[in-house]
């Protein structure tokens, strides 16, 4: 039976509190308006100070881990067949996606997304959730998965409703990665391995926006 001291309750309370204070600025903040140039959002700025921010809070350097070949590769072809599973879903349910009229939508899907995307959920909030005594591995996993799906219902705010449907769609398979990036956070002890994943995923769906119209 858990004990609610302090121990655990402070450290859950600054995990929901940043956590609060991310998604506010995420989700109610203009960033087209403060944006410095067409390609790069100003959202990946803060994405990045925010990463540097807990990482001082907690007095603790980045991880960065190590790729271990075995699961690695495990999980990367596993990553591959979903993602090839969910752009097929898309594609033969004609579902509408905004992706395809994206200004620099390689370097978008395959550099930003992983990147940016990762040391804020695998490096910042994973970090947070480990500060959490007694909280199972399980419970990490799916909080950071939950958190990582949800960052995405912003879009829902600023497209049209025609998109609303994929958008539902990607919370759903974004759920599913967001478990296996922080599967692979666990087991690799750093972010290289998810930032590949992360990579391995976008690219089979670049390969399906450029060749099959997704």
């Amino acid at each position: 039976m858990i004990r609610f001291n302090n121990s655990i309750i402070l450290p859950a309370i600054q995990f929901l509190a940043l956590v609060a204070i991310y998604f506010n600025i995420s989700f109610f903040v203009s960033w087209e308006d403060l944006s410095f140039h067409r390609t790069i959002s100003s959202s990946y700025f803060f994405d990045f100070v925010f990463w540097l921010g807990v990482a001082l809070l907690l007095k603790e350097e980045p991880h960065f881990g190590k790729l271990k070949p075995k699961g690695a590769m495990l999980r990367g072809v596993l990553t591959g067949l979903l993602a090839s599973v969910f752009c097929m879903g898309s594609i033969f349910s004609n579902l509408e996606s905004p992706f395809k009229y994206l200004d620099q939508l390689a370097f978008k899907l395959l550099v930003l997304a992983p990147f940016f995307e990762e040391i804020v959920f695998r490096g910042a909030f994973y970090d947070l959730l480990l500060k959490i005594p007694k909280l199972s591995t399980k419970l990490k996993l799916m909080i950071n998965a939950l958190l990582f799906s949800g960052s995405h219902a912003a879009a829902l705010s600023v497209l049209p409703k025609e998109y609303f449907t994929f958008i539902y769609y990607q919370l759903f398979y974004t759920l599913i990665l967001g478990w296996i990036c922080a599967k692979s956070r666990e087991r690799s002890g750093g972010l290289v391995e998810p930032i590949v994943i992360h990579l391995i995923f976008n690219f089979i769906f670049y390969l399906a926006i450029t060749n099959y119209g997704l």
